[in-house]
């Protein structure tokens, strides 16, 4: 952010010639006045300066913290956070993100093929690609936002709800979720149709991560962050059919 953009950061505003100067009439006689106006001159272009570092300053923190979800340090195992009480997730509203934190061979040797219900019920067919930016440390899977951050932890895993909830499509077709929620879940188990334990999977190789830091605007906020970080991080499991 430049209050005002045609200054250059790199200019000498101390020994450039005040527009004071020039306009006192008597270019070869400075009198106090000029001096004056000088310096009050230096002052004005000093402090607008502030204000745009520090303007600068406080995008740049605002950016950090964007960006912060995909750090491995703001990372945890789903075994980690079901281990502790009380659960280190909020309960508050946010956006968040699931991960895959272990080896990346062992997710793209899994299946990576799904298919879709397009318009009319015309089947698409989706392939899952190493596609994730060179700055996540871990694939991201899943990326989305709630209005309860730990609620909505819970309904992706569903950990009450052990073996398989989808059944192993032999063309690959996305089987019906067991609820509108439990994204996570439906494509641990698509992608190793021969998984008989997925929560035992989803404990030890998936990680989730959030932010709840909005605060102005906060629901346009989290709406755009979404699909900023979808966009960004290109997660598998929030591919859908087009309409």
């Amino acid at each position: 952010m430049n209050l005002f953009p045609e200054m250059d950061d790199q200019a000498d505003w101390v020994n450039m010639t005040p527009v004071s100067w020039k306009s006192c009439g008597q270019p070869s006689r400075l009198g106090p006045c000029c001096f004056v106006g000088h310096w009050r001159h230096v002052a004005v272009f000093g402090f607008i300066r502030r204000i745009n570092w520090a303007a600068r300053l406080d995008y740049e923190l605002r950016r950090v913290r964007h960006l912060k979800m995909h750090l491995p340090t703001s990372i945890r195992t789903v075994a980690n956070i079901c281990a502790q009480r009380p659960s280190p997730v909020p309960e508050g509203p946010g956006a968040y993100a699931f991960w895959w934190v272990t080896d990346k061979a062992t997710l793209i040797e899994s299946n990576r093929t799904v298919v879709l219900k397009g318009p009319s019920e015309f089947r698409v067919t989706v392939e899952y690609r190493d596609w994730w930016p060179a700055e996540l440390t871990y694939p991201c899977l899943y990326v989305g936002k709630t209005t309860n951050i730990r609620k909505r932890f819970g309904l992706h895993i569903k950990r009450k709800s052990e073996g398989r909830l989808h059944a192993a499509h032999p063309e690959h077709h996305k089987a019906e979720p067991n609820t509108t929620s439990c994204q996570l879940r439906w494509g641990i188990e698509h992608i190793f149709p021969n998984e008989p334990d997925p929560l035992r999977l989803i404990s030890n190789s998936v990680g989730f991560s959030y932010r709840n830091d909005f605060s102005d605007n906060a629901i346009a906020e989290r709406f755009f962050e979404e699909d900023r970080l979808v966009g960004t991080w290109r997660p598998w499991f929030n591919i859908g059919s087009e309409r």
